[in-house]
Formats: structure tokens, C-alpha cells, sequence
């Protein structure tokens, strides 16, 4: 598929979402799958969606959806991977070398100090 030219704003000046892509591009007859569905908003989700459609941030209230649901599973994504990252930071810990408490503490007063310093925080 080609395209005449290559849009990077829309109508409004904002950067293109997503949603705004996906309509593009099955505006060029792109196979892009859509589901309709039916969802149920509270009275101030819908005013707060409908503004940003009537500001001209979004073509349509399923592009606000669409949107909102990708923020929230690039969210999830990434706190699976921090989750999944600590976990290993933990197992690393839990099989490598023990501190006596002295030591911790030394590590965890440096791990301080840095802190205060690093926001300029006085003791």
C-alpha cells in the first residue's frame, strides 16, 4: 500500500494517535480489524471524552477509547516487566552473598547520603 503523503499532525496540530493511524489507514482500504462493542461510561467519562472530540483532539469517542486502552496496556506491559524485573533482582539477592547487618546498614546510609545529596536534601 502507498500513500500519497505522510501525515504526522492532525487537523488540530497535535501529534497523530494510534486511533488516528488505524482510521488512516483503513481510509486507504488497509485491513484493519475493528470490533464494535458496547460500553457503559460514568457521566463525567463521557463529558471528558466528548470534549476531547469536540476540542478536536480526537476524531471520535472510539478513538478516545482506543487510546485510553492502549495507554493502559502499554501501563500493564510495562509493570509486568518491572514486576518480572524485580522478581529477578530479588532471586539474584536471595542466591548471591548475605550482608552482616553492619554492612547493610553501611550500604543503606551511602544509598541515603547520595539520596540527600543527589536532591540536595540536608540531614
Amino acid at each position: 500500500m502507498e500513500f500519497d503523503a505522510v501525515l504526522e499532525t492532525a487537523p488540530s496540530g497535535d501529534p497523530l494517535t494510534l486511533c488516528d493511524w488505524v482510521a488512516i489507514l483503513q481510509a486507504k482500504g488497509a485491513d484493519v480489524m475493528s470490533v464494535k462493542s458496547s460500553i457503559s461510561l460514568t457521566e463525567q467519562q463521557d463529558a471528558f471524552a466528548r470534549s476531547l472530540v469536540d476540542n478536536g483532539r480526537y476524531s471520535s469517542l472510539s478513538s478516545v477509547i482506543q487510546q485510553g486502552l492502549e495507554l493502559l496496556r502499554q501501563k500493564t506491559e510495562s509493570e509486568t516487566a518491572e514486576t518480572q524485573a524485580l522478581r529477578e533482582l530479588i532471586q539474584r539477592r536471595l542466591n548471591g552473598p548475605l550482608l552482616s547487618d553492619d554492612a547493610m546498614a553501611a550500604v543503606v546510609d551511602d544509598m541515603l547520603e547520595r539520596k540527600r545529596r543527589a536532591l540536595r536534601v540536608e540531614s
